[in-house]
């Protein structure tokens, strides 16, 4: 018995084993004397359970400029209004706003909860910053002025990459220029059949246009497309303007404005195409969507006997003259889509989209000898190079523009009637006497009320 209890002294001096008082073995200790037991990996809560404890976060992941590569657009933040928003760790938060060329916007941080300072900065579409990063805390803020009309995004993340989410309260006011006007996506006009940016390489289709809208302060851009050929070859040609805009980063969305044809064009483009995700409206302008006779005079399907076979004749030739055209396939393939047939065929696969504002307006001339027309149209009276069509199409589609029926120009939401005929509607031939139409000013209240609607 003696020798046991020496055999056991010995192994408890080696950390094996220890007797406690009765004789019974206690946990073996270490060479500090700290039983083996006690060094766990894992935590015990107040019952004796073990629990194991979480690894640390990795670190967020960064861009090239040191920021954090991961940003989420929030909602839009208009001039003179606020949103509060949260992101979650390794997030940068984005929200897009909107002002003209040249003005000034004051971006402040309102809210943020975030320990130490946030990063503020203002970037343009392709993430190219216009101010910043500012280091601000709540209830600070900058100005940075716009080079272009449109949007911009406000980006927002904590000093610390690594830093826990956030909630935030972002407010954007106008310092300076808030005179001028903007559409949040920029607008993009749309030329008819014979068009191009120019019309026959002599006037701009959209007579000053252009130029008058961007001393308002719009972003507006006319690109052009072949002008004689069928609206899916001209749509495909649309599509690849988009998709240059959107590449330089002067747009994400747009407004389309459509004359003649163009709508056509606007339409297949947003369906057929597509295209609806960077397209926001699409007006129409004296756009033939039912279809309108001069084609069906043109292609032959007219019923002779229903009208005068030398007005149809007159129309055509009166036609070829204003277009400078003499026999062309892509021209006749063209006016065949148009025909009143071809066009219920293509209303009945080329339906509208979800989520785009669709818009139209009519035109309306008038005889030379019509004065109750011209009364309710303020003196308009139809260009000569009209009048054969002009009297083709009030014989059998009544009420038109010298080319397009005004019921045919119904589509989407119809805002009314432009007393003007065909060209006139674009600043051609107009006068003080037989074509008053204002186009300037047309556009430029048209163009407004989609800035009102804040597109």
């Amino acid at each position: 018995m003696r020798l046991l209890q020496l055999l056991l002294l010995a192994c408890s001096s080696s950390g094996v084993a220890k007797l406690d008082e009765s004789g019974d073995s206690l946990a073996p200790e270490t060479d500090s004397g700290a039983p083996i037991d006690s060094l766990s990996t894992s935590d015990s809560d107040d019952s004796g359970e073990s629990v194991e404890e979480d690894p640390p976060d990795p670190p967020c992941a960064l861009d090239d400029s040191g920021g954090l590569a991961l940003a989420v657009e929030g909602d839009f933040v208009g001039q003179g209004g606020a949103v509060t928003a949260s992101r979650d760790r390794c997030e940068a938060a984005l929200h897009a706003t909107a002002g003209a060329a040249t003005s000034t916007l004051t971006i402040t941080l309102d809210a943020w909860d975030g320990e130490g300072e946030a990063l503020v900065t203002v970037v343009d579409l392709l993430g190219a910053p216009l101010a910043g990063p500012v280091a601000v805390v709540a209830g600070g803020g900058f100005n940075v002025g716009l080079v272009r009309s449109g949007e911009v995004l406000v980006r927002i993340e904590p000093a610390d990459p690594d830093a826990g989410p956030t909630t935030h309260t972002l407010s954007v006011a106008c310092a300076a220029g808030c005179e001028l006007s903007f559409t949040r996506h920029p607008l993009v006009l749309m030329h008819g059949m014979g068009g191009t940016d120019s019309f026959l390489g002599l006037f701009d289709y959209f007579i000053d246009v252009k130029e008058a809208l961007e001393a308002e302060g719009y972003e507006v851009h006319t690109p052009a497309v072949d002008a004689f050929m069928p609206t899916e070859t001209r749509a495909e040609q649309w599509a690849a303007s988009l998709d240059t805009l959107m590449v330089e980063g002067k747009g994400r969305r747009f407004n389309l404005i459509a004359h003649s044809q163009g709508g056509i064009d606007a339409r297949y483009l947003v369906s057929a195409l597509g295209y609806s995700d960077r397209v926001v409206s699409v007006t129409t302008l004296a756009t033939p969507h039912h279809g309108t006779s001069v084609a069906d005079a043109a292609m032959g399907v007219l019923d002779v006997s229903a009208v005068a076979e030398w007005i149809i004749d007159a129309a055509m030739a009166g036609l070829a003259a204003l277009i400078g055209l003499g026999e062309s396939a892509d021209f006749s393939a063209q006016l065949a889509g148009l025909t009143h047939d071809e066009m219920a065929a293509f209303n009945a696969v080329v339906t509208d989209v979800d989520g785009v504002w669709y818009r139209s307006w009519s035109g309306r001339t008038c005889g030379a000898f019509d004065f109750t027309c011209q009364g309710e149209t303020d003196g308009e009276i139809v260009d000569a190079h009209f009048a054969a069509t002009y009297t083709l199409v009030q014989l059998l589609d009544g009420e038109n523009d010298g080319l397009v029926p005004v019921d045919s120009a119904i589509w989407g939401e119809h805002l009314g009637t432009m007393p003007a005929d065909h060209l006139n509607q674009l600043g051609f031939f107009n006068n003080a006497f037989t074509s008053p139409f204002d186009h300037l000013t047309f556009f430029s209240v048209e163009v407004a009320t989609l800035r009102d609607a804040g597109l």
